[in-house]
């Protein structure tokens, strides 16, 4: 799975070994709107395995219902688990009307040869729940048409 606390790199979901886009959806647990636009934050740890010269870019969407919020990128890179994070604008967290309905699309895109497969470890959504604290939001269900 890829909601522990603190997070862990034993376990992780990976992308088959082809070209093409995979995706893996998440949902969120339900909190309360924070009543602020600040600190809402999308963070992942994401790495690749295997040889050649294939390219794996990652997607991270933020959907309330299936309204999109917000969009994070980042190619990756290394086999090493490294940290991603993305702090959504003033605008994409005002967006947010139902912090009940949020979930996290995870998207890989994969182009090239070789046998690079693409892995996400961890992944969460945080908001301020009180002014010097912010929470971990975790995970309801877990759905990974694409990704083994």
């Amino acid at each position: 799975m890829i909601d522990e606390t603190p997070p862990s790199d034993l376990d992780y979901i990976q992308t088959p070994n082809n070209t093409g886009t995979k995706l893996c959806e998440v949902g969120l647990t339900d909190v309360a709107d924070p009543v602020s636009d600040a600190n809402h934050i999308i963070s992942w740890r994401g790495a690749r395995s295997g040889t050649g010269t294939k390219t794996i870019n990652t997607r991270i969407y933020l959907y309330e219902g299936a309204a999109l919020r917000a969009t994070t990128q980042q190619e990756l890179e290394g086999a090493a688990f490294a940290l991603h994070s993305y702090t959504l604008s003033a605008a994409e967290a005002d967006s947010i009307t139902d912090y009940t309905d949020l979930r996290l699309r995870i998207e890989a895109i994969l182009a090239g040869t070789g046998t690079r497969v693409g892995r996400v470890s961890w992944a969460e959504f945080a908001v301020p729940d009180e002014p010097d604290r912010v929470p971990r939001h975790g995970f309801t269900n877990y759905q990974t048409p694409g990704i083994v």
